[in-house]
């Protein structure tokens, strides 16, 4: 009997995609946004790997499979809503402070730097913006977010290189036109 059709195979796929989905779901948010679209296509990511997980050859490159898996759902899901023309952005991306904490002044001030890497991450391309929430949100290294995208320890260096150079482009930029208008 193949062991993935016992209840055993089923909970070791329980178990795999529970340690990968929770990064998998910053990954679709950074390039989708909307909540209720993230856990769509998360849901589809699922299915799509439990139905295709015979053709994962290394176990070790599971996290580099489904990403892949989740970039394509992202892709097809593009493609099949083409007549939107702006695409959904995340809102809001979590504030790091509790805000009832901090006194009214401190509280608007910590708003509007909020708002501004916000608005500076909301202009970065897809790619950029995914490597930047992974490694800011989920507090990954360099060797976790190479082992989960599938790329090497150097190109996560370079991609979040970039990306931190994008952003505070952006934030300067931004800066600059709300001081003078």
């Amino acid at each position: 009997m193949h062991p993935e059709s016992t209840n055993e195979g089923a909970t070791c796929w329980q178990s795999t995609w529970l340690r990968h989905s929770a990064w998998l779901r910053t990954v679709l948010t950074a390039r989708l946004g909307d909540s209720v679209t993230v856990e769509e296509i998360l849901q589809d990511v699922a299915v799509t790997a439990w139905q295709k997980r015979s053709q994962l050859s290394d176990p070790d490159k599971v996290g580099p499979w489904l990403y892949r898996i989740a970039i394509r759902k992202v892709q097809l899901f593009w493609r099949q809503n083409t007549k939107e023309k702006t695409r959904r952005r995340p809102e809001h991306l979590g504030c790091w402070q509790d805000e009832k904490q901090l006194d009214p002044v401190h509280w608007m001030i910590s708003e509007e730097a909020h708002e501004l890497v916000r608005a500076g991450l909301k202009q970065l391309n897809a790619q950029d913006r995914e490597v930047l929430m992974l490694k800011h949100t989920e507090n990954w290294t360099y060797r976790e977010l190479s082992d989960h995208i599938g790329i090497s320890v150097d190109k996560v260096i370079y991609r979040l290189s970039r990306a931190r150079k994008r952003l505070r482009e952006k934030l300067v930029n931004s800066q600059f036109d709300w001081k003078h208008p």
